[in-house]
């Protein structure tokens, strides 16, 4: 897993200086939380506010021209850290999930199978076949002669002049 910048992630404290805290992030890289950016309040002492071993929330700031990394606690809003949380317990579901399939035992589900042919097409070919038989019928009567007149009309009426 590679933090990016601006990330808040979930590190653990493993030395305690003078001058800030080395925190071990997930990804086994170490990066400093200076002094200043511990809390809010004034830090006299950064073991008032921190233990070796502790589990912390730390923002990526960056790296410094060592290109080691700049950590953050103060910038970790409760927003950011709700959702680091929530992507963690995602992570732990899903791997949970993951070693439960291993333990389960396979079982085959025989599926009906679908026709070859999409209802709709099939409906298509209904329609056409439905089409040709009144052309058929239409046809059978024209050339029999017959008028098909449709009921309920009145004859016309014309005035001979």
């Amino acid at each position: 897993m590679s933090e990016q910048f601006g990330d808040v992630v979930k590190g653990t404290v493993v030395r305690i200086r003078t001058y800030g805290a080395f925190v071990e992030l997930p990804s086994g890289e170490t990066g400093l939380v200076h002094i200043s950016e511990i809390a809010e309040e004034f830090v006299r002492s950064v073991a008032d506010f921190l233990t070796e071993g502790e589990q912390v929330a730390v923002k990526i700031l960056g790296r410094n021209e060592e290109d080691k990394l700049n950590l953050s606690i103060k910038q970790v809003n409760p927003q950011d850290e709700a959702s680091m949380r929530y992507e963690q317990e995602m992570v732990e579901v899903q791997r949970d999930l993951s070693e439960r399939e291993l333990h389960l035992p396979r079982v085959k589900i025989n599926r009906i199978e679908e026709p070859d042919q999409n209802p709709f097409l099939a409906w298509v070919e209904d329609a056409r076949k439905t089409l040709y038989q009144l052309e058929r019928k239409r046809m059978k009567h024209k050339q029999s002669g017959q008028r098909h007149r449709p009921r309920n009309r009145r004859p016309s009426r014309r005035r001979s002049r």
